[in-house]
């Protein structure tokens, strides 16, 4: 559907009344009108799904505030928004605000709380730790809260001396999306491409993985070169993609933890074709410890994780194929913490 008959879903304005007939004229100016107020460059009459993540997100938001809500639940706004998008989210939260709507704002990223929030309720675990005035709380106070202690390096540099080139692409080319992408990376490095939101980084991705075709340009690993025309031909070259919309490209919803963990590297744990289920169980049993993954059994269905521990499978799912290149669609603002293997971000 498009992104009109996305906000206005259920409440479309009707030309003829007694024959439901839609109003289409007057449906698109009022989407205008709700993404201007957010300052939105977004088509009304765009499919939804030739929509970045970024940009379904922000169209969500304007859905919640073309109904004039006396309380608005945010959950994670803003984790695939640009700064430019943020601003313009902070804009409308702040006058919602000034017209006595209610906000619960869902977040762990901190600086936002201080940014916007006036009172901060802190969990642990489901747990409740407690409430504080954010302006009389500092960013500190709150992470002492939320994990139970005091953390005097959130951040840690570690000081690596890259390696050798693992991999180099050359002029790589797909007719109007990418125009002649050049970059290398080594072992134990972490490169990053940056730009707003439609500047093909999702794109630069799939194509290296081989989740889209490329029409020119070339791919080497250790360098030779190599053919990349599909994921499967990445995996066997120990490519690896943790993607931007993580539920419908990183996990499959439906399936168990352990059976996302190890449904990557199922060789490993076959013989004849047939699975060695034990062998497997023990496998994805051993990643979900080491990555910490908060889950009450193996069995427990990916999709009733959090987000973060849905992220937690998806990367372990990856390191079970001995990946050694980590291609990584990571927002804005992401902040690195120790790095696992080569990685594009």
């Amino acid at each position: 559907m498009t992104v009109a008959e996305n906000i206005f879903l259920g409440r479309e304005p009707l030309r003829i009344r007694a024959l439901s007939i839609v109003d289409r004229r007057e449906l698109i100016r009022r989407t205008r009108e709700v993404l201007a107020s957010l300052d939105l460059q977004i088509d009304p009459e765009a499919a939804i799904k030739h929509l970045g993540v970024a940009q379904q997100q922000m169209v969500e938001i304007a859905k919640a505030l073309s109904l004039d809500a006396r309380l608005i639940i945010m959950d994670e706004p803003t984790a695939t928004l640009t700064s430019h998008e943020i601003d313009r989210l902070f804009e409308a939260i702040d006058r919602l605000k000034r017209r006595g709507v209610a906000i619960v704002y869902v977040s762990h990223r901190l600086d936002e709380v201080k940014a916007i929030g006036d009172r901060a309720t802190i969990l642990r675990d489901g747990a409740y730790v407690g409430t504080v005035p954010v302006a009389s709380t500092t960013i500190d106070e709150m992470i002492r809260l939320m994990v139970g202690r005091d953390l005097k390096d959130k951040f840690p540099k570690v000081a690596i001396e890259p390696g050798e080139e693992v991999l180099r692409v050359e002029q790589l080319t797909r007719k109007g999306i990418l125009h002649g992408v050049s970059f290398g990376v080594r072992r134990g490095e972490i490169v990053g491409i940056a730009g707003l939101v439609g500047s093909k980084r999702t794109e630069t991705a799939r194509a290296i993985f081989g989740a889209d075709p490329i029409d020119g340009g070339r791919i080497f690993l250790h360098g030779l070169p190599v053919k990349v025309r599909t994921p499967a031909d990445a995996i066997a070259n120990r490519i690896a993609l943790v993607p931007e919309d993580r539920k419908r490209h990183g996990i499959f919803a439906s399936l168990s933890v352990w059976e996302n963990v190890v449904i990557s590297a199922l060789r490993h744990f076959s013989r004849s074709g047939v699975l060695d289920l034990r062998r497997a169980k023990q496998r994805a049993q051993a990643s979900v410890s080491s990555l910490r993954v908060a889950t009450p059994d193996l069995d427990k269905r990916v999709l009733e994780l959090s987000g973060g521990n849905q992220q937690k499978v998806v990367i372990a799912k990856w390191l079970n194929t001995n990946a050694e290149l980590f291609l990584r669609r990571a927002d804005s603002r992401h902040r690195r913490g120790r790095p696992r293997s080569r990685c594009i971000d």
